[in-house]
């Protein structure tokens, strides 16, 4: 056996050579040797790379870097271990931005490429695998690259001509901008085009003299608080209105923030009576939570909403300069110390761990336990007397939408 052995470790790339095996030889053996003759034997090779086919086997973020893994297959759809040159070009689909990134061979027909995304080479970008600068195959690959909050900077592009531009809702396409116009629907289709509005709110003059806050999209409805009437209008998306909160100042008074919990239950910031207050889904008022103060746990004038997966709800203590964080039954989890640096949060958006809330700095991001992780978007910062960014928004892609009020313009990072 040992004999035996000490050929097989012996083979050459000559695969005819396994025919000197004895035919006694273990049937189980015979296949291992196959295996390894496929992993280690298969002989570099020249291929034309337009018979070539690309396949991505998998996209992995571990930090800064994304490791995209491809295998190569010839026409006869075997694999491929080229003697080429093979190189794996990154292409942003939003802006066309490029980036390439060398490819080290894995295994035979097993190539893999370390990129560090910018902000301008992320979210749906596709993949083309060149050799000798040809690419291969057909069409590309579209993947999804992912860019962590602190390296967003400098603004990737800006919508101009915005007036006052206010909270900024996705939904597919198309985005729903408070503007002083009323509410405004933006194609996103391509954003290096000018930007068509497609339908101002209301259409059909119902609500008079009214002032839109926030909004929330829910379901086929777009829901939007109106502090200078008191209420909560719903509309469909096409603008068409449905439906109030019904006239009451006792339950409502300055609503801001709206953030619909998992169960289907509407909250509400109203501001000036310093509470939430909790809705039915057909808009009738439920109960009330939270009081007026500075300890924490009460607020002061609390601006903004929102839920995360886990059914816990966060509020932007405006006055306070804090984000609070309550469980699903209201009780205090955490809030934002002095040091984080808040100075007035405004509005939030919640992706998966991470908040992203605006502020008279710009734009801060914490994780959803409370810590600090970086600053941006210093540019759409509050200047002499001018308030601060009043919307936030962040697309599928990870592009960060943030509504620069008082310059009138919508800068994307």
């Amino acid at each position: 056996m040992e004999q035996m052995n000490t050929r097989i470790n012996d083979l050459s790339l000559d695969q005819q050579q396994a025919e000197l095996i004895p035919e006694v030889l273990d049937q189980r053996l015979l296949v291992e040797i196959d295996a390894l003759c496929d992993r280690y034997l298969c002989p570099y090779r020249m291929v034309d790379p337009l018979k070539c086919a690309v396949h991505v086997s998998s996209v992995m973020k571990v930090g800064d870097v994304t490791t995209i893994a491809v295998s190569l297959k010839d026409s006869e759809g075997d694999g491929c271990r080229l003697q080429q040159c093979v190189t794996l070009e990154l292409c942003c689909i939003r802006f066309g931005e490029k980036l390439a990134g060398k490819v080290v061979e894995q295994s035979p027909s097993s190539y893999e490429s370390r990129i560090s995304p910018n902000v301008r080479t992320r979210g749906q970008c596709q993949v083309v695998a060149k050799v000798n600068d040809i690419a291969i195959g057909s069409k590309p690959i579209a993947v999804l690259v992912e860019c962590p909050p602190h390296m967003l900077g400098e603004p990737v592009h800006i919508i101009n001509d915005i007036q006052q531009p206010g909270c900024l809702k996705i939904y597919n396409t198309r985005m729903f901008c408070r503007t002083a116009e009323g509410v405004c629907i933006l194609d996103l289709e391509n954003i290096n085009k000018p930007l068509v509005k497609s339908g101002i709110f209301p259409r059909d003059g119902k609500i008079e003299s009214w002032w839109p806050s926030e909004m929330l999209v829910y379901g086929t409805h777009l829901l939007v608080s109106d502090p200078r009437n008191g209420k909560v209008h719903k509309f469909r998306l096409d603008g068409q209105y449905v439906r109030s909160t019904a006239t009451n100042k006792d339950n409502l008074q300055t609503p801001n923030g709206l953030s619909m919990s998992p169960s289907g239950m509407l909250y509400v910031c109203d501001s000036d009576r310093h509470c939430i207050h909790v809705f039915n889904p057909d808009l009738t008022f439920s109960s009330t939570f939270g009081s007026h103060g500075s300890i924490p746990g009460r607020f002061c004038w609390p601006d903004n909403i929102a839920f995360d997966s886990s059914g816990n709800f966060y509020v932007t203590d405006y006055s306070n300069d804090r984000i609070q964080c309550f469980s699903h039954n209201g009780t205090l989890k955490w809030y934002t110390e002095t040091t984080a640096g808040l100075k007035e949060p405004n509005v939030m958006h919640i992706v998966e761990n991470e908040i992203f809330v605006t502020d008279l700095g710009g734009v801060s991001v914490f994780t959803t336990e409370g810590h600090f992780i970086t600053r941006f978007a210093s540019m759409c910062a509050a200047s002499e007397s001018k308030s601060s960014a009043d919307g936030i928004a962040i697309d599928s892609d990870g592009f960060v939408f943030v509504s620069d009020t008082p310059r009138n313009r919508i800068v994307i990072f």
